[in-house]
């Protein structure tokens, strides 16, 4: 064998077991740290499991389709969404091809996928908790189109919240999934005849375009005159420029939680099907203004708890 130099055809090995061991993956194509940060631990940690990974570039539902036949044709075992929206449809027919899909960072309602990502409704009313507990009286959300499914849950969460203290009023803005959109949207919400004071953005990487915009632009002090605050914990956020509290997510164990799964199904183990969600962690920082004496404990997951 050494003399030929022969080395096994791992592909036909897998055929002939039924499992390739290679694994699909489909994430957001955003330039935004997180969703970097996600493609490296899974890299890694597939690595580490003995799988391979096969990468697909698909950032809205419509390009899935193209997706589903090399997943065919590569003989994948199964897929990981992270951070694309996708339709039922397209579930459906991974699933009639016996692909089984992991939704990973998006809670999608009634699709019969597995889904793990993070508590957003909860994470949403520990951001409402902190800016209410912390004097503010005037609220803005903005939201993310490409991210519906995240900027509903996160929203429900926080306007619950705020309804709960009598407080019915909460600007919602719309915006993309950029820096240059949440700056737009800043100045869209702070030029308001009532703007507001506090402003929670659904990710971070919007909340550092608001905060620009509104130190840079509009010559506000954060946190004195407004209040910032996001999600995902990205690498820019903590620079000494920004310095933005945010809700971080457990990714390390959320990707675990994924590759067990990914395992399971390669023992032909059943497996429960439904949502994993994941408590995230309020990270303190100085993009929010706040009575520090008074603020509550936190939690063993990290959230703040009245």
């Amino acid at each position: 064998m050494k003399e030929l130099d022969y080395r096994p055809d791992a592909l036909a090995r897998g055929m002939a077991s039924r499992n390739t061991h290679i694994i699909g993956l489909t994430i957001n194509d955003s330039v935004s740290s997180y969703y970097y940060k996600l493609l490296k631990l899974f890299t890694k940690k597939l690595h580490e499991a003995g799988l391979q990974l096969l990468l697909f570039n698909a950032s809205e539902d419509e390009e899935l389709g193209s997706v589903l036949d090399r997943l065919i044709e590569y003989r994948v075992d199964s897929l990981i969404i992270v951070g694309v929206s996708v339709s039922h449809e397209f579930i459906d027919r991974c699933s009639g091809q016996g692909i089984p899909v992991i939704i990973f960072d998006r809670n999608i309602p009634d699709v019969t996928a597995h889904t793990i990502c993070l508590n957003d409704a909860a994470g949403g009313r520990a951001v409402a908790r902190l800016l209410y507990q912390s004097g503010h009286e005037r609220y803005a959300f903005i939201s993310a189109k490409e991210d519906e499914h995240s900027s509903r849950d996160r929203l429900a969460g926080y306007t619950g919240f705020l309804h709960e203290q009598g407080i019915s009023e909460c600007v919602v803005e719309e915006a993309g999934f950029s820096y240059d959109e949440g700056y737009a949207a800043a100045i869209r919400l702070l030029t308001d005849e009532q703007p507001p004071d506090a402003i929670c953005c659904v990710t971070d990487i919007i909340a550092l375009g608001v905060m620009d915009a509104a130190r840079c632009r509009l010559g506000l002090k954060i946190p004195e005159e407004l209040s910032v605050i996001g999600f995902d914990d990205i690498d820019e956020g903590r620079m000494d420029a920004f310095r933005l509290t945010t809700i971080g997510q457990p990714t390390v164990a959320m990707v675990d939680a994924a590759i067990e799964l990914l395992l399971s199904w390669q023992l032909s183990t059943p497996t429960a099907r439904g949502p994993q969600l994941f408590e995230g962690e309020l990270i303190l920082r100085d993009s929010v203004r706040t009575f520090r004496s008074n603020l509550p404990h936190r939690s063993r997951e990290g959230m703040l708890q009245r």
